[in-house]
């Protein structure tokens, strides 16, 4: 056995001694205990560096139970016949008690929880210690705590971090909610004057259809919309000239105080349409106390997102006196929770960082009491990432009476859920048709073998790189780590970006190729929401998306500012399950499909082992519906039979 596996050995034994030692102080005097611990802390001074950093290496490398240890610097004279009688006889018995230690810090469930007070006072404020929650265990040591002067209650706050995993369930019925109002909205006449056909043709001039009963009429421009005349003056400084038409639909919408569900692609405009009527919220409540949570909150699936949408509220709320704070992981967390204990009206966050603040200290940083806003963007995505959990946690620990607005760029089933049970009779926008790919976009599929791709790569990047920025989006992170190691042996200038990277790398890749120090970048879906490239010319899947809606998610990346843009998407026949996917992109934006490419799709079909599933439709009600039922209203009240068909006409709302 070698130097440093004795000397850690040693340090192993120590840790198990000093616990039965601490264990037997409860039959001394307070004035006995108190003398050995003086003792003891003059040994910790004496730390060996070296032992304590492989200690932690080792730790944090290893895939066994986190090993909790006191950094004592063992002197020279010890005798070697003590170091061998360790080795021989002890070894079992500290593994014993390092993972009961484990068992009793991760899953809560050691029979020392029967003992907490002696458990306690064991716990030498020394030792090393992992903390479950957040993307991944940290690692707390005594030498990490104030540079070495620890906290007098740290162990107490340790126990209450980790009981407390995940958030708990509000009790909606006991807490006192304060009114509040959602309907800002007064209709101009000249927009009241529309007539049910007008208003349709106009719906359709801006290629919108609506789902809903009373869905509000949509506004032509700005003036229109009962915004404040500093908001007003922001958005003509910003040069937004007229409203989109998600905004043109969305504003009055959300501004009447209705739940809402915007699909459209991104670009579309839609950060503006949740954020104005969320300051018009905010302003017309009482301000924030000491204690207080936020009043709006936007939850986002991506650092990137959240940095963007946090500085796009920035640019109105300084002129109204408002406080946003963006959460998210990354980043200085400290920081963070200053910020929100200084109190803030609106926060942007990704929601597991978001739980994470919430359980953080007992739940004294921040609360989700006051929330009577809240927004769900990029929905799908969210949800495709694994989120679902997470913002339904967050979700049924905000006022039941709140307004919710969720944005997403296509509508699966699961997303459908979701707004089901969160949104109440919710008003439906949807602006173009439903997941379908921007029309202006070149859509092109390559049917080749594995190791044909790289190749062709090349090939396109000779021909692409120059015109301008190019993303490559492939499937795992080991994929992007390859690729990128392949493009820089043959001298092409190429970044790489997936979820695993730390904050300040992922801000450097996407300001480098922003700014055209760099024109490629290898990604995974991590930046197919978020990510806004301005001049980007070029999408290519370098593997085929793995359903429909990513496939829609990544190839709306190009043509997202104007200028028309190409997708070129690789696809092998080990692949062919994702082929009716990309056939059924081509169809619904009236593209032609290769030969090869739906003869790929047609095996799958008819192939059961393949792996291809399709989902049924989903039925709801549309406005050509209530343009029918006006038009039977007054046939019926021409003929004398209003009472008749009133009952009919005055069925319950759509309740999701």
């Amino acid at each position: 056995m070698g130097d440093t596996a004795v000397s850690r050995t040693r340090i192993l034994v120590m840790e198990a001694l000093d616990m039965d030692l601490t264990r037997d102080e409860t039959r001394d005097n307070k004035r006995g205990r108190e003398k050995r611990d003086k003792e003891h802390e003059k040994e910790i001074d004496q730390i060996n560096c070296d032992v304590r950093d492989g200690m932690t290496t080792h730790s944090e490398n290893s895939s066994s139970p986190p090993v909790l240890h006191t950094d004592v610097d063992w002197d020279s004279g010890i005798e070697e016949s003590l170091g061998s009688y360790i080795d021989s006889t002890s070894l079992a018995e500290v593994g014993k008690l390092n993972n009961d230690l484990h068992y009793l810090i991760v899953d809560h469930k050691s029979p020392y929880l029967k003992n907490k007070d002696k458990l306690k006072k064991g716990l030498n404020r020394s030792f090393g210690r992992f903390i479950p929650g957040g993307d991944s265990h940290s690692y707390c040591g005594g030498d990490l705590e104030n540079n070495g002067e620890i906290i007098e209650d740290e162990d107490d706050e340790l126990l209450k971090k980790v009981k407390k995993t995940k958030l708990s369930f509000s009790n909606h019925s006991k807490i006192d909610y304060k009114p509040f109002k959602k309907n800002f909205y007064i209709e101009v006449k000249e927009i009241s004057r529309m007539t049910p056909e007008e208003v349709f043709v106009y719906r359709k001039e801006l290629d919108l259809t609506t789902f809903g009963k009373n869905v509000p009429k949509p506004v032509k421009t700005w003036d229109q919309m009962g915004l404040t005349s500093n908001i007003l003056e922001t958005v003509k400084q910003l040069k937004y000239e007229k409203p989109t038409p998600i905004q043109a639909q969305g504003l009055p919408t959300i501004m009447s105080g209705r739940d809402c569900i915007g699909i459209g692609q991104t670009g579309s405009g839609k950060m503006l349409t949740f954020v104005l009527p969320m300051l018009k919220h905010i302003k017309d409540q009482l301000p924030l106390v000491a204690g207080d949570g936020p009043i709006g909150l936007i939850m986002a699936p991506t650092r990137e997102l959240v940095q963007q949408i946090h500085s796009g509220i920035e640019m109105f709320s300084k002129v109204l006196g408002l406080r946003c704070v963006p959460v998210y992981g990354g980043s200085n967390f400290a920081q963070q929770i200053s910020e929100l204990k200084k109190g803030a009206e609106i926060v942007v966050c990704t929601p597991s960082k978001m739980i994470d603040m919430l359980c953080t200290s007992s739940g004294n940083i921040t609360n989700l009491l006051r929330v009577t806003y809240l927004v769900i963007d990029e929905a799908d995505r969210m949800i495709d990432m694994g989120f679902e959990p997470q913002i339904r946690s967050i979700i049924q620990n905000t006022c039941p009476d709140k307004q919710t607005v969720l944005f997403c760029a296509t509508l699966p089933r699961e997303v459908e859920i979701l707004a089901r049970n969160s949104l109440h009779n919710p008003v439906e926008i949807q602006v173009g048709e439903r997941n379908v790919v921007n029309k202006d976009i070149l859509q092109l599929v390559e049917v080749r073998h594995e190791h044909e791709k790289f190749s062709r790569l090349l090939e396109i990047l000779g021909e692409w790189e120059k015109k301008g920025k190019i993303i490559i989006f492939v499937n795992s992170r080991e994929k992007c780590d390859a690729l990128l190691g392949d493009l820089l042996k043959l001298s092409y200038h190429c970044l790489s970006l997936y979820g695993a990277k730390n904050q300040k790398d992922r801000e450097s890749t996407i300001s480098d190729l922003e700014s055209g120090v760099c024109n490629v970048l290898i990604t995974t879906s991590v930046a197919a929401r978020g990510l806004d490239v301005k001049e980007l010319e070029l999408v290519i899947n370098y593997d085929v998306p793995i359903n429909y809606e990513v496939y829609v998610h990544h190839v709306g990346r190009t043509s997202k500012f104007g200028p028309k843009g190409g997708a070129i998407t690789f696809i092998s026949k080990e692949d062919s399950r994702y082929a009716p996917h990309i056939v059924k992109a081509f169809e619904l934006s009236k593209q032609v499909v290769d030969d090869d490419l739906k003869a790929l799709a047609d095996s799958a079909k008819r192939n059961p082992l393949s792996g291809y599933m399709t989902v049924g439709p989903c039925f709801k009600f549309k406005e050509e519906d209530e343009l029918s039922r006006i038009a039977a209203k007054k046939t019926a009240k021409e003929y004398g039979f209003e009472d008749d068909i009133s009952s009919e006409d005055e069925d319950e709302d759509v309740v999701y």
